[in-house]
C-alpha cells in the first residue's frame, strides 16, 4: 500500500505534556478525518507502512487514506468525474432588477424580463432534454431581480416543470436565487409551497457606488418569513445567506450573524462568506477572515459546512447536463460567461432557445475541462485537492486568474475546527497508536 495523493494533514496538540504528538488526515476522496500519532504519521509520508500496526492500516485503507501502489489515483477520480451527468440542471434568469449588488450575474441589473417566447421555447427545451432519458433528476436554479414582479411567470414555469419531471419519472428539486429585500412573506408562500422551491440564496451587501446596504431588509424579511410558517423537521435549511464581507466591517457581519440567532434561524439558515465578483477578490484573504467568521457562526449554533466534500462536477461550466439561459433566450454552459471576452463567449455558448436545434452540449471549451487536467495543461494535475475541488472556476482559468476556491488557503484551520466541533460524528474514525 501508498499514501494516498489526496490527503489534507496538520498537526494536533491535545495539550497534555508528555503526551505523544497527533495529526489529523483528512481524506480528500472519502471525507472521512482521522487521527494518528506523529510517529504512525512519519511512517506513512516515509513509505514504511509495514511499520504501522495491521489494525490500524486496514482502516486507513478503509477511508482512502492507504491506496493500492499500482491505483492512477488522478485517472480515477477523473474518470468519475467525467461519468457524473446524470442530472439535468436549468439556471434561469428570469429579470434583471436585483439589487444584492453582485456584478457577476449574467442579465444586468435593469427592468427586463423574460418574454413569452423564451418562456415556450424554454419548456420546449426543457422536455426535450428529458425525453432523451439520460438523466434521473432534473434541478432547477431560478436567478430573479424582483420575485413579486417576475411571479406569474415563475408559477407558470414551475408547473411544467413539475408536470414533466412527473412524466418522464426524474427527481425535481427547485431553488432561487433572490434580492432578499423584495421577498415578502405573501411571495414566499407561493413560491415554497405552489412553486415547490425550497431553498434561497440571498446576498447580503454593505453597499458603496451610490447603492445603499439591503442587509437590514433581508434580515427583517427571512425572520418575518421563519415567524410565519409552519415549517417541517425535514425542510432543513431554508437560506443560504452569502454575505460579501469586503463590503462590510467585521463588527456588522458580527452583528448580521447575532440578529439572526436571536430570532432562533439556526435550523433554517445557514451563511457563506465570500467578496464581490469584481476582479480583485483575493481567495488568500477571503480565507484569513472567513475562517474567523465560521467559527463564530458555529459557536452561535448555526450549522456551516466547514470541510470540503467529495465533488464530481466543479461547477456548471464543465457539467454536460446543465445550462444557464438568460433573458433573450441564449443558452450557456457558465451563467457568469455574457461578462466574458468575445472569444471565451463565442467558445463556451451552447446556442438560442428560438433557434431551435441543434444545441451544443459536449464539444464547448469549458466542457473538455477534465481532458485538460488530465493532459496536465493546469495546476490542478499536481493538486490534492482535486477531488473536492473539481478544477475550481473554469472562468476564471480562462480569463489568466486563479480558480482555487478560497478553502485551498485555510484548509488546516478547517481541520482543526472541524476535529474540535464534530469528532463525535459517525463519519470520525479516531485511531488511537
Amino acid at each position: 500500500m501508498k499514501l494516498s495523493k489526496y490527503i489534507i494533514s496538520t498537526s494536533l496538540n491535545d495539550g497534555e505534556e508528555g503526551a505523544d504528538a497527533q495529526r489529523i488526515i483528512y481524506s480528500c476522496i472519502s471525507n472521512v478525518t482521522v487521527v494518528v500519532s506523529e510517529s504512525i504519521f512519519h511512517h506513512l509520508v516515509n513509505g514504511c507502512i509495514d511499520r504501522v500496526d495491521n489494525g490500524i492500516r486496514k482502516e486507513l485503507e478503509h477511508v482512502s487514506i492507504l491506496v493500492p501502489p499500482e491505483r492512477d489515483e488522478l485517472a480515477a477520480i477523473l474518470d468519475g468525474n467525467d461519468l457524473y451527468h446524470d442530472n439535468f440542471s436549468l439556471f434561469i434568469n428570469t429579470s434583471a432588477a436585483c439589487r444584492s449588488g453582485c456584478s457577476s450575474c449574467t442579465p444586468k441589473q435593469g427592468n427586463e424580463s423574460m418574454g413569452d417566447p423564451v418562456r415556450e421555447a424554454l419548456a420546449h427545451y426543457t422536455e426535450n432534454q428529458l425525453r432523451s432519458k439520460k438523466y434521473k433528476a432534473f434541478n432547477v436554479i431560478w436567478n430573479v431581480g424582483d420575485p413579486a414582479r417576475d411571479l406569474p411567470a415563475i408559477a407558470h414555469l414551475s408547473d411544467l416543470n413539475r408536470m414533466l419531471a412527473d412524466r418522464y419519472a426524474v427527481l425535481y428539486t427547485a431553488a432561487m436565487i433572490c434580492d432578499g429585500a423584495s421577498l415578502h412573506k405573501e411571495i414566499f408562500e407561493t413560491l415554497f409551497y405552489r412553486c415547490n422551491i425550497k431553498n434561497y440564496h440571498v446576498a447580503l451587501d454593505g453597499g458603496g457606488n451610490d447603492q445603499p446596504s439591503n442587509a437590514h431588509l433581508v434580515i427583517a424579511n427571512i425572520v418575518d418569513i421563519l415567524n410565519s410558517f409552519p415549517f417541517l423537521p425535514q425542510e432543513g435549511i431554508i437560506f443560504e445567506i452569502r454575505i460579501n464581507i469586503n463590503t462590510f466591517s467585521q463588527e456588522a457581519v458580527v452583528d448580521i450573524i447575532d440578529k439572526l440567532a436571536a430570532a432562533h434561524a439556526q435550523n433554517r439558515v445557514t451563511f457563506h462568506f465570500g467578496m464581490t465578483e469584481d476582479g480583485q477578490t483575493d481567495a488568500a484573504l477571503l480565507a484569513e477572515y472567513e475562517i474567523e467568521y465560521v467559527l463564530y457562526a458555529i459557536q452561535q449554533g448555526f450549522i456551516l459546512g466547514i470541510l470540503p466534500a467529495r465533488t464530481f462536477t466543479a461547477c456548471a461550466a464543465v457539467d454536460k447536463g446543465a445550462a444557464a439561459v438568460d433573458l433573450q433566450g441564449n443558452l450557456f454552459s457558465c451563467n457568469a460567461l455574457p461578462a466574458a471576452t468575445a472569444a471565451i463567449i463565442g467558445a463556451n455558448t451552447l446556442g438560442n432557445l428560438l433557434e431551435g436545434q441543434p444545441f451544443r452540449s459536449h464539444d464547448t471549451q469549458f466542457r473538455n475541462w477534465v481532458h485538460e487536467i488530465k493532459n496536465g495543461d493546469t495546476d490542478c494535475y499536481t493538486c490534492n485537492l482535486l477531488p473536492v475541488c473539481g478544477g475550481g472556476c473554469r472562468l476564471k482559468w480562462a480569463e489568466g486568474q486563479s480558480g482555487c476556491p478560497a478553502f485551498k488557503y485555510n484548509m488546516e484551520d478547517r481541520l482543526i475546527l472541524s476535529y474540535l466541533n464534530q469528532k463525535t460524528r459517525m463519519n470520525e474514525l479516531i485511531i488511537e497508536a
